[in-house]
């Protein structure tokens, strides 16, 4: 199983400690066979009185276990996410992925992507760091074979929802050597011509990059513009929680939230 190096870190030894403590859980569950989510190596620490049950916790161990698997310290493999699967193999000489922000574009995609065979995946906002370095594995391999692969995203047309398309670009870059990622929507072009149904967002506005907030309000109006698993503690006992609750935004006045916070929650 891999533990592969991308980048230099360096960790504080109660840090140290602690991934210490996460690679021991999941050599005991490797074992017998498991493979843990993030969320199942949560509660484990938290039985085990090593961390408290906060979700400032969860938040912080996600991100120390992201750092620690780009510094070479936790295999690759050892933590999946389960929520995010890719729907359909591709059927393409040179294939293309579909990369979608929410599970509601499933239903819109996925008819023409079936059609077309072209497979796609709802990354349910910042796609996961295990999500994307699989799909990372994945597109290398397009690329061994001569072929030429290629991501379309369709996320919302706000400050984080934009982003997206520049955090999967950098990753994929970090992961596999980088390959063409293009955003289809929303764009501001789509928006203008198609006018889509507006939902209320935080404060009543809409916030987006590169436009002035007055500017904005005069074009669409104050709202934001969108584009249309089991989690368990111990897989052996069956207990835990069921669903992940939404990590919410960021207050602040139309910046995106750090991706960082968002990068590994399964």
């Amino acid at each position: 199983m891999p533990k592969i190096k991308y980048v230099d870190k360096t960790f504080q030894p109660d840090t140290l400690a602690l991934i210490k403590r996460c690679n021991a859980i999941i050599a005991e569950y490797a074992a017998q066979g498991f493979v843990l989510t993030l969320r199942q190596l949560y509660y484990q620490l938290v039985s085990r009185d090593v961390i408290r049950n906060r979700q400032s916790e969860y938040k912080r161990l996600g991100s120390i276990v992201s750092d620690a698997r780009l510094a070479g310290l936790i295999d690759w493999n050892s933590i999946e996410d389960r929520t995010r699967d890719l729907r359909k193999q591709p059927e393409w000489d040179n294939p293309a992925e579909i990369v979608d922000e929410k599970d509601a574009l499933v239903g819109v995609i996925e008819g023409v992507c079936n059609e077309l065979g072209v497979p796609h995946f709802s990354c349910r906002g910042y796609t996961s760091q295990s999500e994307m370095w699989v799909a990372g594995q994945r597109l290398r391999g397009y690329v061994r074979k001569k072929q030429i692969p290629v991501i379309f995203h369709f996320g919302d047309h706000d400050p984080s929802g934009r982003d997206m398309t520049r955090d999967i670009t950098d990753r994929l870059e970090l992961f596999m050597g980088g390959l063409e990622v293009k955003r289809l929507a929303l764009n501001m072009d789509q928006v203008e011509q198609y006018n889509p149904p507006l939902e209320s967002g935080e404060n009543n506005r809409l916030a987006l990059p590169g436009l002035h907030r007055g500017v904005w309000r005069r074009k669409l109006g104050a709202r934001r513009t969108r584009a249309g698993g089991d989690c368990r503690a111990d897989p052996r006992s069956g207990h835990g929680p069921n669903r992940d609750r939404r990590m919410g935004r960021a207050p602040g006045r139309g910046r995106a939230r750090p991706a960082r916070a968002r990068l590994d929650r399964e």
